[in-house]
């Protein structure tokens, strides 16, 4: 692969963008970069399996971005014979399967350059109404949405409230932003699943997943369809992940509104929940970042003892 960008691959996804926002007039793309990822799982084994699979994540192409953009590169696949798949939910992946597995070390590495960019919604143009918002959403095709959930009294009260407060749907997901960023504090530090609504609103806590959970659940009161976006954030305070963990996995929103379609939210960052940084990186629904699945005895389980890296390094644009 190239060390750089080449400039007519920024080019021309500035122009496929720039023509995508063009159509709707609603998304603003900015910032184009491109990134070289280097994904690897390390695998130990203290005796025999009978088949081991691998899977690595392929990323989604964004919503704001041409079909026809050159937005990813040809993978490095170390061993080279892994097997790329369509998810079923949208995306893909690559998968390397062995049989009669030995005991010892096994390493499995995806490497491959791709572009993205900074993204934000133009609240201002859109002006929507609730009755438009409404009735948009009859016309989600089934499998676009999240599964409906049992809310809580105590959010139902805080989406009544908001809605009561805003005649902008728009205005209104910010204050959603806003409530949770309040009230659902970050911690890793919880006992219970991304999914138990009523844990996490006693808790009042939870990461990323846990916030996107009640962000659904108050969006589906104000029945603005909403699915979660999954993947991993590039960058940190520090700086661009080195490879040393895989603590970048990170979940956000998509909502669907009328004449715009599905656009990516923050559900806890209320001061630009629109504006999405072009170091969110989005991957299949079924597959946050890898799997590791072994078969023994003829049934098939996870396998704990492995170790799972993503390196980001910048690649530089050439001009």
């Amino acid at each position: 692969m190239n060390r750089a960008t080449p400039a007519w691959m920024i080019g021309l996804l500035l122009v496929s963008a720039g023509c995508s926002a063009a159509r709707s007039s609603y998304v603003d793309v900015s910032q184009v970069v491109t990134y070289r990822l280097t994904h690897r799982t390390r695998i130990e084994f203290t005796s025999p399996v009978e088949v081991l699979r691998v899977y690595h994540a392929r990323p989604i192409q964004p919503t704001w971005m041409s079909s026809n953009t050159l937005w990813i590169s040809e993978p490095t696949l170390m061993p080279p014979d892994a097997v790329w798949q369509p998810a079923q939910k949208g995306g893909s992946w690559w998968r390397w399967e062995r049989n009669g597995v030995e005991p010892g070390v096994h390493v499995f590495e995806t490497r491959f350059d791709v572009t993205t960019a900074h993204r934000a919604l133009r609240t201002g143009r859109l002006q929507l109404t609730w009755d438009e918002v409404a009735d948009a959403a009859h016309d989600v095709p089934d499998g676009q949405r999240a599964k409906p959930v049992n809310v809580p009294e105590p959010l139902r009260r805080v989406a009544r409230d908001i809605r009561a407060r805003h005649t902008d749907p728009v205005e209104a997901v910010r204050a959603v932003t806003a409530w949770i960023a309040a009230n659902i504090a970050y911690s890793v530090d919880v006992d219970y699943g991304t999914n138990d609504l009523g844990s996490i609103v006693r808790g009042r806590k939870g990461w990323c997943g846990h916030r996107l959970t009640v962000f659904q659940a108050l969006s589906q009161e104000l029945l603005i369809p909403a699915r979660a976006a999954i993947g991993f954030n590039a960058r940190n305070q520090e700086g661009f992940w080195d490879g040393r963990s895989d603590w970048n996995r990170h979940a956000w929103a998509e909502i669907r509104l009328p004449r715009v379609g599905w656009v990516e939210v923050e559900p806890s960052d209320p001061r630009a929940p629109f504006a999405i940084p072009p170091t969110y990186i989005k991957n299949p629904p079924e597959l946050q970042s890898h799997a590791v699945w072994v078969r023994r005895g003829g049934r098939w389980g996870g396998h704990k003892k492995y170790h799972n890296t993503i390196r980001v390094e910048l690649v530089p644009a050439s001009f």
